[in-house]
């Protein structure tokens, strides 16, 4: 779990929970971050791994500063990671989270 930029544009910071073995009935172990809004509890957005074995989540950072958080895993194509960074929508765009791996 890692606190995670306002992804909703309430002005109030939210949060992710990474699942990284969550699975589709198409995709095993492809796995999942969720975003919840830090100002009601409520789930904003589950960013989707979008392969096979990808543990999507094993890994959350967060950089406030600059509304990113990234999501990793440590063994996505045998043995070599990966990070996607997921940006915070601007105020003026529609309270959903914008994920741009």
């Amino acid at each position: 779990m890692a606190q995670a930029p306002d992804m909703d544009a309430d002005g109030v910071l939210d949060y992710a929970v990474g699942a990284p073995g969550c699975s589709t009935e198409e995709l095993k172990n492809a796995g999942c971050v969720h975003i919840y809004s830090g100002a009601t509890g409520a789930e904003l957005e589950v960013i989707m791994g979008d392969e096979d074995g990808y543990w999507l989540g094993e890994f959350l950072v967060t950089d406030l500063e600059a509304g990113r958080l990234y999501v990793g895993t440590k063994d996505w194509r045998k043995g070599m990671g990966r990070v996607d960074a997921y940006e915070a929508r601007p105020s003026s765009e529609p309270s959903t989270a914008n994920a741009r791996p």
